[in-house]
């Protein structure tokens, strides 16, 4: 039976990575959760308003926390250089997990983006109101 009894080369903070990251990915999981029951509780009668302004205050957390994993990621890649160079594998790996984290950012900005803020919610319910009112004034 074959032992390897090698010597293990790793980046100096590769633990302290892994476990950051893995805070971050239950944290990110807890909002996701959060997000589905409060999701599941809104009804007919809950307003945009208030979901918009949930949907918000949630993904604004996911984003701080994606934040955290792409300067982590970040971190991590400049010691790869440091240890093993600009063109190693280790370093390559260490690019390509940063560059799927800052995607993953980019595109909760981007839903963040899309989600009506209260004054755009206000301004079309009462632009709503007013045709409502013109079309009375009409008849």
């Amino acid at each position: 039976m074959a032992v390897d009894i090698g010597p293990k080369i790793g980046i100096q903070g590769d633990q302290e990575y892994k476990k950051s990251i893995s805070e971050i990915i239950q944290q990110t999981k807890l909002l996701k959760s959060e997000m589905k029951a409060t999701s599941s509780a809104w009804d007919k009668d809950t307003s945009a308003q208030q979901k918009n302004a949930a949907q918000r205050k949630n993904l604004t957390q996911q984003i701080e926390l994606q934040k955290k994993r792409v300067e982590e990621t970040r971190r991590m890649l400049e010691q790869s250089k440091q240890a093993y160079g600009e063109n190693a594998k280790e370093t390559k790996t260490w690019e390509t997990r940063l560059n799927e984290a800052t995607a993953t950012l980019n595109k909760m900005e981007g839903e963040l983006k899309k989600i009506p803020n209260d004054i755009q919610t206000m301004g079309e319910s009462m632009k709503s109101a007013g045709e409502k009112i013109k079309g009375v004034g009409d008849a």
